[in-house]
């Protein structure tokens, strides 16, 4: 019985089974195509043969009638059409026998191509080989917008006011941070995205000779299809379309190497996208922006970012393969996969990360010996300590020769305070006049409260004379006791402003000898208050030397402490860059969690299967698996090299839903032998039918043109 029933063969979406008897198999041949769904065309056909290892020597390895009698038949029905291309034979054993077919016989019938394209698989990979080219992903994939080490490095740095460390290196930028401790950069957290305006295929370019004028001499308006192949001479305008749209999508277009080349001189280039909507070059950041969220869920502003996420998306260029294909015996590759895989804005990113620790090690170092430098100078050089406890010793000892009082018990802040407050009453008292005419301020207050009642007194007298003149007008004894009392009232109040002077000065006095008595003995000794004034000047001056030595302790604890708060910033800066999770660990987890889907498309790309698929090392390292053997991607071929490279662009180009559903792929066949050039078509074939895709690829190759 049959292992390949009919379900099982319609199950991978084959139909029109047929079978055929060959003398030398145990099992019928069946023969099946496989039909695009849209339209019910035959894309390929299938000859799917079921044998022992032993069967599988004496038909493939040894002279048979098989060809003649059954691939002949099959090629002849498809011949002159594009089916010819197409036709598949492929070997299916239990896993028993396929154990027992060596690597070299396997690779001797794959690398056959007359009439078929042929695989040698067991039952356990039929559903997921066939139809050949079938991108199958039967496990969760780490959607790339979930792994983001710019964005992620971007916002924890700028949440801690650090964002200038992922820009390129300014000491200025580094000395002001340093020196304040600020640092204000906006971050965008919109994270809102336009649904609308998506490119799902480019019906038409438009392109105006001022674009590339080698090129095209005139205006050009090229449509495009589903699959568009571009061919010709080198030099004669194949990649200048790709970069056409390139330049419409993001604005600028990625030369060789990361260098950008702008143009800002073809306003007219635009293309009709979907249903006949017009899509022109970006005209401002906005738009940009948009794009941005649109399509690649990022927030970056710039045409260059933006360019950036089209190539990791959408656009494959022959020169990433040549970032691995010229490292030599280079082991570690984890800077140019994380380029390749990320893009160069995030590499580059990191690298500026690094350029800033680097500089902050070499700023710490300097710090620290500066600090030790400072602290040793306070402590051998200024002991300051010691020379202000002298100069208060040497004070005090003044202080009781001028006072006759000890003043130990206080401190030398609370005497100078006294000090202070002695000479400016001084200063103030000089200024009154009546200076001592009393010796005790009751006394004064008494006279000032006296005439100012006599005041009063002389104003009623005044008012009741005037009522008296008003009847007896002509009475000449009023008119001289009003005389009297106005004489009486202008001595009066000349005289009391000169008391209340007084007064002041009397009050002041107190407060003066209060003041000074708390560092000079006034008892028996019959102090002036001139005398006074002068035994605080001179004390004050005296307090200089205490004043110099504590300024320099004050300027060198100042100097210290602004050196240890540079030191902190400067190691609370090496601390969060050194907490930022490396670029391994992007690698590992998307990489690492994708590596079967990885796998899978390299194995897709690639014939025969030397290799058993790619693994990603503990070295950060994508590597090939070829039985229990890893073999180094330095150590692989060229076209095995593009096969890898291509995996992990295709890998992430599945990985985003709303990116646009377009595929670029410059020469990409270049590097590629014909057997593997067919494998990429079978691929590419898949992600038109299967993903809905409009795929874009150059050419130089001639017979490229016929193959397609």
């Amino acid at each position: 019985m049959n292992n390949l029933s009919e379900n099982l063969i319609s199950s991978v979406g084959l139909s029109n089974i047929k079978r055929r008897r060959f003398e030398g198999l145990l099992h019928d041949i069946c023969i099946a195509d496989y039909l695009y769904e849209k339209n019910g065309t035959v894309i390929a056909r299938y000859v799917l043969i079921e044998c022992t290892y032993q069967e599988f020597q004496n038909v493939f390895c040894r002279d048979s009638n098989f060809y003649e009698d059954v691939i002949q038949v099959v090629f002849f029905e498809c011949f002159n059409t594009d089916l010819c291309w197409n036709i598949y034979q492929i070997c299916i054993m239990s896993e028993l026998e396929y154990g027992k077919v060596s690597k070299s016989e396997m690779l001797a019938y794959e690398a056959d191509t007359d009439y078929t394209r042929k695989l040698l698989i067991p039952y356990t990979k039929f559903t997921s080989t066939i139809p050949v080219g079938r991108i199958k992903i039967e496990h969760k994939i780490v959607k790339w917008d979930e792994i983001s080490p710019k964005l992620e490095w971007q916002r924890e740095l700028e949440r801690r006011g650090l964002g200038f460390c992922g820009e390129e290196y300014v000491e200025k930028q580094l000395e002001e941070y340093i020196k304040t401790g600020k640092y204000t950069q906006v971050l965008d957290e919109n994270r809102n995205l336009y649904k609308k305006n998506n490119i799902n295929n480019i019906v038409s370019i438009f392109i105006p000779n001022s674009f590339r004028k080698n090129c095209f001499v005139r205006e050009e308006c090229l449509e495009f299809g589903k699959v568009n192949m571009i061919s010709g001479k080198n030099g004669s305008g194949k990649t200048s379309i790709l970069e056409g749209i390139e330049l419409v999508i993001t604005g600028t277009v990625r030369k060789a190497m990361g260098i950008y080349k702008y143009y800002k001189d073809v306003p007219g280039i635009y293309c009709l996208i979907n249903n006949g909507q017009k899509i022109k070059k970006p005209g401002d950041s906005k738009e940009i922006l948009r794009r941005a969220k649109t399509w690649y869920h990022k927030s970056n502003k710039g045409e260059e970012k933006l360019n950036s996420d089209f190539h990791l998306y959408n656009y494959f260029m022959t020169i990433d393969t040549f970032i691995l294909s010229y490292l030599g015996d280079k082991k570690n590759l984890g800077d140019q996969f994380f380029q390749i895989l990320f893009g160069e804005e995030s590499l580059n990113y990191y690298e500026n990360m690094k350029k800033y620790l680097e500089n902050i090690y070499s700023l710490i170092e300097s710090s620290s010996m500066r600090l030790q430098d400072m602290n040793q100078m306070m402590k051998s050089c200024g002991n300051f300590k010691a020379e202000i406890k002298q100069a208060e010793r040497d004070y005090f000892e003044k202080l009781k020769m001028y006072s006759g009082k000890s003043n130990e018990n206080k401190s030398i802040e609370e005497i100078e305070s006294c000090i202070k407050k002695c000479m400016e009453i001084c200063q103030v008292i000089e200024n009154v006049s009546a200076l001592c005419l009393y010796n005790d301020v009751s006394e004064c207050l008494l006279d000032v409260e006296r005439i100012e009642n006599e005041i009063t007194e002389l104003k009623k007298s005044l008012r009741k004379n005037k009522n008296r003149q008003i009847i007896e007008s002509d009475s000449a004894e009023l008119r001289g006791e009003e005389i009297k009392l106005r004489a009486d009232l202008g001595l009066k109040t000349k005289v009391l402003p000169v008391f209340k002077k007084t007064l002041q000065s009397a009050e002041m006095i107190n407060a003066l000898y209060t003041e000074a008595n708390k560092i000079i003995d006034l008892e028996g000794n019959n102090f002036q208050i001139k005398d006074i004034y002068n035994i605080c000047y001179s004390l004050n001056e005296s307090l200089s030397d205490w004043h110099t030595a504590q300024e320099q302790k004050n300027e060198w604890e100042t100097k210290i402490a602004r050196e240890q708060k540079k030191l902190d910033r400067l190691n609370f800066i090496k601390t969060q860059l050194n907490k930022l999770r490396e670029p391994e660990y992007f690698l590992k987890k998307y990489v690492g969690n994708n590596i079967k889907q990885i796998s899978d498309l390299f194995l897709l790309l690639q014939s025969p299967k030397e290799f058993d698929g790619l693994a990603f090392s503990q070295d950060a390292e994508l590597v090939g698996v070829r039985g229990k053997e890893t073999i180094p991607l330095h150590m692989m071929s060229s076209g095995q090299r593009v096969a890898a490279v291509m995996a992990l662009f295709f890998s992430v180009h599945l990985s985003a839903d709303c990116i646009p559903k377009i595929i670029l792929l410059d020469e990409p066949i270049s590097h590629i032998d014909e057997l593997n050039i067919l494998s990429l078509f079978d691929f590419l074939r898949e992600m038109v039918l299967q993903y809905d895709r409009q795929l874009f690829f150059t050419t130089s190759y001639k017979g490229n043109r016929e193959i397609i």
